[in-house]
Order: structure tokens, then sequence, then C-alpha cells
């Protein structure tokens, strides 16, 4: 949808998103599955040492994409690609194949980590994950990813996944409401994106 037919990847996000949530619904009429299989949740439970093995395979996913982003051919030319789709295209670049992996890849990642996360609460819920493409978003825009593509690091988001998980659980130890915390994520994410406009340029008096 998006690499061929062009649609907006903001709107397919959301759109997909909403079918596969309702689809979650439907397979189980809303109902948590109880996971009772132990070697499954010690996936996101184990430990390896005095390490979580859930730390183990975040470290271990962010150097793979670290490395594949910055010393491959590939990862250039998803920069590339979302600096000046057209540019890129003219250069001889398959824009259209580049955009599909990065698509799947994430795919990918989204996917292991509904799988880490089923393993971690010992059950399939229905409404895990609901809000969290916000707070990505905003931990990807406060660690200096642009939302108008082709800047951004692995590091960056690192840090500003830190940095949000930081202010989350602060405010959860402060017993902060949760209506009151919701309203701070989304200011949060406001000024993410004002920050974001500024950096680019983008913002100009008239």
């Amino acid at each position: 949808m998006v690499s061929k037919a062009k649609i907006n990847p903001m709107i397919t996000t959301l759109s997909t998103m909403s079918i596969f949530r309702g689809i979650a619904y439907l397979s189980n009429n809303g109902i948590s599955i109880v996971i009772n299989d132990s070697a499954f949740k010690w996936i996101g439970r184990g430990y390896i040492g005095p390490i979580p093995f859930i730390i183990l395979l975040m470290l271990i996913s962010f150097a793979g994409i670290w490395y594949l982003s910055k010393y491959t051919a590939f990862g250039r030319k998803i920069y590339a690609t979302g600096s000046n789709y057209r540019a890129s295209y003219l250069s001889g670049i398959n824009t259209d194949r580049v955009i599909w992996i990065v698509y799947t890849l994430s795919g990918m990642m989204a996917g292991i980590s509904g799988i880490l996360m089923a393993a971690q609460s010992g059950a399939g819920l229905p409404i895990a994950g609901e809000g969290y493409e916000m707070t990505v978003i905003s931990a990807c825009i406060l660690g200096g990813t642009s939302l108008s593509g082709g800047k951004g690091s692995i590091v960056g988001t690192f840090l500003g996944i830190l940095m949000l998980t930081t202010i989350s659980n602060g405010l959860t130890m402060l017993t902060v409401p949760t209506f009151w915390q919701q309203i701070i994520k989304g200011v949060i994410l406001l000024i993410s994106v004002l920050i974001d406009v500024i950096r680019s340029g983008g913002y100009k008096k008239a």
C-alpha cells in the first residue's frame, strides 16, 4: 500500500492497526488467553546470568539495525530514499523495493515485540500495546528522527526511549493519575514534533 499504491504511510499504519486490532478482538471475543507454557514465558521473564534475556534481545536488535543503517549500502539507500524519494529513484535506487523491505523489517520487529510482551505478561492480551504508537513516535522524534525523512539514528532513538521510559516511570512513582499522564505524554509528543519542525527549518515567520 505504501510502496506501490503510494498511500500516505501514517494513514496506512493507523488504518491497518485498527483492522488487525479488530481481528485480534474477533479471534477470541476480546478475552485474554492465559499462557501456561513455562518455556515460552521464560523468553520474556528468564535471565542469562544477571541479565534478563529480553534485554539481551533488545541490545542485539539495536546492534543489528545500527550496523545495517550505518555500515551497509542498503542502509545508505534507506537514508537516501527517506531524504529525497525522487532523486534516489533517478540515481538508480529501487526505491519501491527499499520501502517494501523497510516496512517488512518494521512489521517483523513489531511481531517479535508482541511475542515478547505475551511471554512477559503470561497472557495473550487483545489490548496489548494500545497507545504505544504515540510513545514510539515521541521517542523517535526526541532521538533525532525527522518526520520528513532522511534523518535519524538508532543511538538517538535508544536515548529517546530511555528518556520517555524514565519520565513514565517517574510519573508512576509520583502517583500521578493516569489521565494526567496521558495529557503529559500528549504534550511531550507535540513538543517533539515542534522541535522536529524547527530543526528541519520548516518554521518560518510570515
